[in-house]
């Protein structure tokens, strides 16, 4: 028991001088909004750029003189150091530390994540042959093993962050070598996903990230989210599930980033409000259309396109008179919302005055408003 805790001192002491001189910082590999929450702890490195973490072998005695365990401790950073400083490739080091042979049990090696440690290390000291864990990683599990092996990394709270961290590689790899956002869509499930893709927040938001990581390295294939999305949606049927995923809070950010993305592509594409207003179908939601969670996606189209086109605005009257036209009643359900009234009996005196001055029949108004279409009951319960 004392030979243990003499073990123990010494082993601390040597872990105290070694932080005392920390100056080593891995170089970081990925600049997106992916890392931004997922900071990684891992073991730091000594000034000279040598792991501060044991290299013992899975079977190694964890008993005996302490000379011993220190002195393997030390000639284990002394070996690493040399490599680092030597530029040792990351894929011998790889090989060297058994990590070869891991399998789908890699996370769980505790010198898997020195080796990643090491590769920051490599980097800091050959600033001129940087390089990543990434083509290491795929020469042993392919690109979509590897992507599957770090999903399911993720999963555990042991190996949460270094997952995050090396997802985030990937796709910086990824985004440099032009791989499609179509194709990474694929990888997240999210092409099989149908009315649940905001089930997957976090697939989902990971993914349009990276379609601003591609947009950023390939200007010349820029693309966007929707166009992607476009292939597996309607028009009207994305822009209802984008519209009811901003009233969740935890979807609400990325769904409000693929609306402005939407609007952003209809404008792009020279859509007027009223085409969009025919693409959401609203043109066929006359019974409901100020309850159709649409109406508001149509409402902010309508705004922002008048914005940009300050000589070619239209409003919701105009846009109703033109499709609804057979169907005057509109305007007394418009009424009935505080922000449409005034509008809406405005537009009812100014369809009474126009009637009057075209000196139209009542019986062919009558036939104008589609009374004939009501019961006898609605017609005196009408106000129009």
């Amino acid at each position: 028991m004392r030979v243990c805790g003499v073990v123990l001192f010494a082993v601390t002491a040597l872990f105290a001088g070694s932080d005392a001189d920390l100056s080593v910082k891995g170089k970081k590999t990925v600049g997106s909004a992916i890392l931004a929450t997922g900071t990684v702890d891992l073991l730091p490195f000594a000034g000279n750029g040598a792991p501060a973490n044991r290299f013992l072998r899975e079977d190694e005695e964890r008993v005996g003189g302490s000379v011993s365990i220190v002195d393997k401790f030390k000639g284990l950073k002394s070996t690493l150091q040399l490599r680092a400083n030597k530029g040792k490739p990351a894929s011998e080091v790889f090989s060297s530390l058994g990590l070869a042979k891991a399998g789908d049990e890699l996370f769980d090696k505790t010198k898997f994540a020195d080796w990643v440690k090491y590769v920051d290390a490599f980097n800091a000291n050959n600033p001129t042959k940087t390089t990543s864990t990434i083509p290491t990683l795929i020469a042993r599990y392919g690109d979509d093993g590897l992507f599957q092996l770090i999903e399911a990394a993720k999963k555990a709270s042991s190996t949460n962050s270094l997952a995050v961290r090396l997802q985030g590689e990937q796709m910086q790899y990824w985004a440099t070598i032009g791989k499609s956002p179509d194709e990474v869509f694929g990888l997240f499930s999210l092409a099989r996903a149908g009315d649940g893709i905001f089930s997957n927040p976090e697939g989902l938001t990971t993914w349009a990230t990276y379609v601003d990581d591609f947009n950023a390295k390939n200007q010349n294939k820029a693309t966007s989210t929707i166009s992607t999305l476009i292939k597996y949606y309607n028009d009207d049927a994305l822009a209802k599930m984008i519209e009811l995923a901003k009233n969740a809070q935890t979807t609400k950010s990325i769904a409000t980033k693929l609306n402005a993305a939407q609007m952003n592509g209809w404008l792009n594409s020279g859509k007027s409000a009223d085409d969009v207003f025919t693409l959401l179908k609203l043109d066929k939601s006359a019974d409901d259309l100020f309850k159709n969670p649409l109406y508001t996606t149509w409402t902010t189209y309508m705004q922002i396109f008048n914005q940009q086109n300050p000589g070619n605005n239209t409003d919701l009257f105009t846009t109703l008179e033109k499709h609804y036209k057979s169907k005057p009643k509109i305007l007394e359900e418009a009424k009935k919302y505080p922000s449409l009234e005034a509008a809406a009996t405005k537009l009812q005196a100014d369809k009474i005055q126009s009637y009057l001055g075209r000196k139209i029949s009542p019986d062919e108004v009558f036939y104008q408003l589609s009374l004939e279409q009501s019961s006898n009951v609605s017609i005196l319960g009408s106000s129009i």
